[in-house]
């Protein structure tokens, strides 16, 4: 119960914000936390910034918009919320909605509206009432796809922080990620995830990311250094593609799940 309330109260500081952003954020109407499902929606869809398709996209949730205008250097944007190597905040907030079929839809909106003005992706998923989960959009185009992840956001013990890995690298057929010289998640495949694993907190490293069974000591596609913190819940996610430079890289992000 504490932790429903905890993304219920992460919740309506979201909506107060919104209400600050001149009325250009319109969440959906929410009910109370019990008996709804925790969603997070993880925009880390690598469009190409152009004069059709310029940066700022929406996200909706059956017809209506819950997100500002997502814009920024690094299109890795969790909503709502935030994390490392992405926009949004450094809160592990989550939106609460109602169980059942749900539809999400990324687009790009006429200015000063909510309306749709290009449409990037639409899919479906099925919530469950008490669970948590993140959706996580990759890829573009016909190739654009949604990976349904359920988050666990219980504390991990003091001393510790707890993560999973999820591989939203549209080129490689599999990654290996490491923290430091410790691989901590294996052979993990495109729009897959890890088992959780723990890491001891202050430990000092960086983020890698190699192709599966490449040597620990190959040049990792993307390296991201950081220390990990005390009793935290995080995913770690690789985007980008091998072979592109520019913010289309190779990259590693972290989103905050607790």
């Amino acid at each position: 119960m504490k932790r429903t309330i905890s993304a219920f109260f992460a919740l309506v500081s979201v909506a107060m914000l919104a209400g600050c952003e001149k009325n250009e954020q319109r969440l959906i109407d929410t009910l109370s936390v019990d008996g709804t499902a925790l969603v997070k929606i993880n925009y880390a869809m690598p469009h190409m910034q152009t004069a059709t398709v310029p940066a700022g996209i929406q996200l909706k949730v059956n017809g209506e918009r819950v997100s500002n205008v997502i814009t920024g250097t690094t299109y890795a944007t969790p909503f709502p919320g935030g994390g490392l190597n992405t926009g949004g905040s450094s809160n592990a907030d989550y939106l609460s909605l109602k169980p059942g079929a749900t539809t999400i839809t990324v687009s790009k909106p006429n200015v000063g509206t909510n309306n749709d003005s290009v449409v990037l992706f639409t899919g479906s998923v099925t919530l469950e009432a008490g669970k948590f989960v993140t959706l996580h959009l990759t890829d573009t185009g016909a190739n654009a796809a949604m990976v349904v992840v359920e988050d666990n956001v219980a504390l991990p013990d003091s001393g510790f922080s707890r993560y999973k890995f999820v591989n939203l690298h549209p080129n490689q057929v599999a990654l290996d990620l490491y923290h430091g010289t410790v691989k901590v998640a294996s052979n993990i495949p495109y729009k897959g995830s890890s088992p959780e694993f723990t890491l001891v907190s202050t430990t000092a490293g960086s983020w890698a990311i190699r192709p599966a069974g490449a040597a620990p000591t190959s040049a990792a596609l993307h390296s991201y250094s950081n220390t990990i913190p005390n009793q935290r819940v995080l995913t770690v996610f690789a985007r980008g593609y091998t072979g592109v430079t520019g913010v289309r890289a190779p990259a590693i992000s972290l989103l905050y799940n607790r």
